[in-house]
C-alpha cells in the first residue's frame, strides 16, 4: 500500500501522535495531508501570549471555512508572568522615582498597566473567544483573575459540549456554577482553584453531571451539610483534591460524611473517647455487631463514590484517626492518597495496609505523628511505590537499609520521600536489621564525630552548616509550603519521573 492510498481515518489516527511543530510541516506534504493536520493543528491550538491570542482570533474570524469548529483544547497559561513583570517595573519604579521627571513617573505607571492588560485573559478575551468554538471540550485557564460572571456565565451558551473546566483564582460567584451546571452536562473535569467567591453551596447544579475529576484546592467555603453532602451524589467521581480548604476540626466530619450512606448524625464523632486501636480490633473481629461494622459496611450498596481512586486533602493538623480510618476502609480502591499535615498516628498507617490494596502512591508529608516503625510496616505490609514523609520528623539514619551520604546521617538529615528503588530495599531487607548509626548517641556526640571526621576540610562555614542538626518542622507546615510541596510532587508524578 502506497502512502497516497492510506485510508483517511488511519492518517488521521496517525497524525494524532504528532507534535505541533510536526503537525505544521505535514501540511506541505500534498492536498490529503494538508485536509488532515490543519484539522490537527486547529485542535489544539498553542498560543503563548496575548498577542497571539488577538492573531488567533482574528483568523477565526476572517477564515472562510468555520475552522473555530474544529477546536476542542482551549489553554490558557500565559497570564502570571505580567504579573512577575509588573512587580518587576514597579520595583525599578521606586528606586529611580527620586531621580527622574514626574512626566516619566507618569510614564512607567501607564506602562506597567498596559504590562497588566496585556498578560491577563480577561472578560472581553473570552466572549470574543466563545461564539468561535462551539465544539470546545476544555476550556483551561490558569490565571483566571479578570474573569468574572459576566464571561463565565455564557459558557454554556456557546459551548454546550464542555466536558473539562479550570479556573484558577477566577473572581466568579455561584451564578457561574448555576449556569455551568445546568448548561454543560457533559462535565467530567471540573476545577475550582482558589475560587474564593464561591459558595459551600456550589456544587449542587452539577448534581447530574458525569464528574470524574474535582478539584476544590484552596476553596475556603466548603463544608460539610453542604459541599460534602453534594459531593456524595457523584457516583462516577474518580479523583477529588481539597488541598489547603481546611481550617478547624470540620473536616473529620467532612470525612466522615464520604464515608457512609448514613446521614451524618450517625456517625460517631471524631473526638469521640473510643481509640483508634480498639476500633481496629473491633473492626478485625468478624463477628462484632458494634455501631461501627453497621456504619463502615463495604458493600456496594453502602458505598459513597464507590469508584475514588485519587484523593488529596490536607488538615491542619487537625485530622484524627478515627475518621481517616473511617473515610479509608469505606474506599478500597483508593491507588493514589495524599493526606498532608493531618494529626494521623500509627494507627492509619496499619489501617491503610489494611485496607488499601491497590495503594500504590501515600504522602504524609507534614504528619508528625507517625513513627519509623509504622512507616516501615506499611511499606513491607503494601504495595506502594512511593511515599512522602517531608516534614514528619523522620532521620534518614532510622532506615539503615536506605543507602545515604554520611553527611546526612551526622546531621541527622530529615527523609522527605521515598522513591521505588528505597522502598523495595525496604520491603526485601532481612528482618535483622543493623543497628541505626548514631542511634545510641547524644546530639553532641554525634556532632563531635562529625567535627572529627571532616577536620581535613578547608571551609570552616561548610562544617559548621554540615554538622548542624535538622530541626524538625512542626511549627512549619503553613499553607503555603504544603501546597509548594504538594505541588512540586505531582508534577513529578505527571513527568514519570519518580
Amino acid at each position: 500500500m502506497k502512502l497516497r492510498d492510506l485510508p483517511p481515518e488511519i492518517l488521521s489516527l496517525t497524525l494524532q501522535t504528532l507534535q505541533q511543530s510536526d503537525l505544521y510541516q505535514c501540511i506541505f506534504v500534498n492536498q490529503r495531508f494538508n485536509a488532515a493536520a490543519i484539522q490537527h493543528l486547529w485542535r489544539t491550538p498553542v498560543i503563548h501570549n496575548h498577542q497571539r491570542f488577538k492573531l488567533f482570533i482574528k483568523c477565526l474570524r476572517s477564515n472562510k471555512k468555520p475552522v473555530g469548529s474544529w477546536v476542542r483544547h482551549f489553554r490558557i497559561t500565559w497570564g502570571g508572568g505580567g504579573s512577575n513583570t509588573a512587580t518587576a517595573a514597579t520595583s525599578t519604579f521606586n528606586g529611580v522615582e527620586h531621580h527622574h521627571h514626574r512626566e516619566q513617573q507618569q510614564e512607567q505607571r501607564q506602562q506597567r498597566r498596559r504590562l497588566q492588560q496585556d498578560y491577563y485573559f480577561d472578560d472581553d478575551d473570552c466572549l470574543l473567544l466563545l461564539p468561535y468554538v462551539p465544539q470546545l471540550e476544555e476550556f483551561a485557564v490558569q490565571n483566571s483573575d479578570r474573569l468574572t460572571d459576566r464571561s463565565i456565565c455564557m459558557i454554556p451558551t456557546y459551548c454546550s459540549q464542555l466536558e473539562i473546566l479550570y479556573l484558577k483564582r477566577a473572581d466568579i460567584t455561584y451564578r457561574s456554577a448555576h449556569h455551568l451546571g445546568r448548561g454543560c452536562k457533559q462535565l467530567r473535569k471540573l476545577t475550582f482553584d482558589h475560587c474564593l467567591k464561591l459558595q459551600p453551596m456550589t456544587l449542587l447544579p452539577f448534581a447530574d453531571c458525569p464528574l470524574e475529576y474535582l478539584d476544590l484546592s484552596g476553596c475556603k467555603w466548603i463544608n460539610v451539610e453542604d459541599t460534602a453532602y453534594d459531593i456524595r451524589a457523584f457516583k462516577r467521581l474518580r479523583h477529588l483534591d481539597i488541598i489547603c480548604s481546611d481550617k478547624t476540626v470540620m473536616m473529620n466530619d467532612f470525612l466522615s460524611t464520604l464515608a457512609s450512606k448514613r446521614p451524618s448524625s450517625t456517625i460517631v464523632p471524631p473526638s469521640s473517647s473510643f481509640s483508634s486501636d480498639i476500633y481496629l480490633r473491633h473492626r478485625q473481629n468478624s463477628n462484632s455487631n458494634n455501631n461501627y461494622d453497621m456504619i463502615m459496611n463495604n458493600d456496594d450498596d453502602n458505598m459513597v463514590v464507590p469508584e475514588l481512586v485519587s484523593f488529596s486533602m490536607t488538615g491542619c493538623n487537625e485530622i484524627k484517626d478515627m475518621a481517616a480510618i473511617q473515610f479509608i476502609e469505606a474506599h478500597p480502591h483508593l491507588e493514589y492518597l495524599t493526606m498532608m499535615a493531618c494529626g494521623i498516628t500509627d494507627a492509619t498507617l496499619d489501617a491503610i495496609r489494611r485496607y488499601l490494596p491497590r495503594l500504590i502512591y501515600l504522602d504524609i508529608s507534614f504528619c508528625h505523628s507517625v513513627s519509623m516503625s509504622g512507616v516501615r510496616r506499611l511499606i513491607r505490609g503494601s504495595r506502594l511505590q512511593m511515599i512522602g514523609l517531608k516534614a514528619c520528623g523522620l532521620r534518614k539514619f532510622q532506615f539503615p537499609e536506605v543507602p545515604c551520604r554520611r553527611s546526612d546521617l551526622l546531621r541527622q538529615t530529615q527523609v522527605d520521600i521515598f522513591n521505588e528503588a528505597e522502598i523495595d530495599l525496604i520491603r526485601n531487607y532481612p528482618d535483622a536489621l543493623p543497628e541505626p548509626i548514631f542511634s545510641q548517641l547524644s546530639e553532641e556526640e554525634i556532632q563531635q564525630q562529625g567535627e572529627q571526621t571532616d577536620d581535613n576540610d578547608n571551609d570552616e562555614q561548610q562544617d559548621e552548616q554540615m554538622m548542624q542538626i535538622d530541626p524538625i518542622d512542626v511549627e512549619n507546615s503553613d499553607e503555603d509550603q504544603v501546597a509548594a510541596v504538594y505541588a512540586l510532587i505531582h508534577q513529578s508524578l505527571e513527568a514519570n519521573i519518580l
